[in-house]
């Protein structure tokens, strides 16, 4: 009877967990790979999410851009800089006076959800790069209210724990027992033989605890290989101590202590666009009671940034062809075409046909319905001075010469 009575209030608890795959609780790593600080979790974000890494880190400096195509992958593509590394080693070279650059890819999958049981995550990093970042790891996460465990195994770059055993995988064949220390080409292509190799395997584990929405704390059995290829300090102690701040629901700064012998930053930005599609609060506009409905309809989305090229009157439906640089959001077009035509007072459906520069991007009417129908506005092209010249920034990221350029174009 006690333990059913301890047992009972203990699931209670544990089920109740808040962080789960939340984006406000759940941050890129230091490899833009939801995680601690250099380790990953079994954590995802929703389907369409996206974001962006910055991290300033000894020896290297990275960027990375990571996407939630499905609930259950994650990719990054990463660009690095790795100082006091020399870019080649050719004499009287200019291209060769610069810091190591590399890149590569990353990958997630989720093999299981958090139910009764953890969640349950397989990953490599580095999958066709030049090796520098190579890892692969099978990780779970399981969170109790605003804290979350985190407990895998890591090979390659994350095999670098004085407690790994024997590769498991081993067992499957003795070929898992080999990991190649060099790439196969030059870096650019897949390199299976190294994925999950190894004559060992290292165990990590992490924590991490949301104070609120605002800061959260890492705490990390961090097994990252040292020096490794990238050339890590020794490291002085196996955790590795971080602070996350939100600054915003999307905007993160992340301070850590890695490995007790340097200090690094992180800038992150992520958002899913399914939970933050912008507000639009629609324009009145004053109207005369000599005014036709359809000149204050031509007003009304005008006043909120829409253009009326031609408007068309069938039957049983409104087409009016549009045009439109302002918002960025077909719902909010919608939006306006409804609030407009209601205090128009129109009495039928309105179809719009969305130009852009003359192309059409999005319509709701075909061209028998503009025979059909009766036009009843177009409107009169007007003469004005063109010219062709235009000034414009660009940035060059990862070029061959220099980590970034930049270029005024005229």
């Amino acid at each position: 009877m006690r333990l059913k009575i301890f047992i009972i209030p203990l699931f209670l608890v544990s089920s109740l967990c808040v962080i789960s795959d939340s984006l406000i609780y759940n941050n890129y790593n230091n490899h833009g790979v939801i995680g601690l600080i250099n380790t990953p979790t079994a954590r995802f974000y929703d389907e369409s999410s996206f974001g962006f890494t910055l991290y300033d880190g000894n020896p290297d400096q990275k960027i990375t851009m990571s996407s939630s195509p499905f609930d259950w992958l994650e990719a990054s593509f990463f660009y690095t800089n790795i100082q006091n590394r020399p870019y080649c080693r050719v004499e009287f070279d200019p291209v060769c006076d610069q810091d190591y650059k590399d890149k590569g890819f990353n990958f997630k999958l989720r093999l299981k959800e958090e139910g009764d049981w953890p969640a349950i995550a397989i990953g490599i990093n580095d999958i066709a790069g030049s090796g520098f970042y190579s890892s692969e790891y099978i990780v779970g996460s399981y969170g109790i209210r605003k804290t979350d465990l985190h407990f895998g195994l890591g090979w390659g770059n994350l095999n670098g724990s004085r407690r790994n055993f024997k590769n498991p995988f081993g067992f499957i064949s003795d070929g898992f027992y080999e990991r190649p220390d060099e790439v196969e080409d030059r870096g650019g292509q897949f390199q299976p033989s190294r994925y999950f190799s190894g004559e060992t395997a290292s165990p990590f584990l992490g924590i991490t605890h949301a104070f609120n929405e605002k800061y959260s704390i890492k705490v990390e059995y961090d097994t990252t290989s040292t020096p490794g290829k990238v050339g890590y300090k020794q490291a002085e102690q196996e955790f590795s101590f971080g602070l996350d701040i939100n600054l915003t629901r999307n905007l993160t700064i992340g301070i850590s202590s890695e490995r007790g012998n340097s200090t690094s930053i992180r800038f992150s930005y992520k958002d899913n666009p399914m939970l933050s599609k912008p507000r639009y609060k629609f324009k009145e506009s004053q109207h005369r009671d000599s005014d036709s409905k359809y000149i204050k309809f031509i007003r009304n989305l005008n006043a909120n940034g829409i253009g009326v090229n031609k408007i068309y009157e069938g039957a049983e439906q409104i087409g009016v062809q549009i045009s439109q640089f302002t918002h960025p959001n077909l719902d909010i077009i919608d939006e306006i075409i409804r609030k407009a035509s209601y205090d128009a007072a129109l009495d039928k459906p309105v179809k719009k046909d969305l130009r852009i520069a003359d192309l059409k991007a999005k319509t709701e009417y075909d061209d028998t319905f503009e025979e059909d129908a009766k036009l009843i506005y177009q409107r009169q092209a007007k003469k004005r001075f063109k010219n062709n010249v235009s000034l414009s920034i660009r940035p060059f990221l990862a070029s061959r010469e220099e980590f970034f350029k930049g270029a005024l174009m005229i």
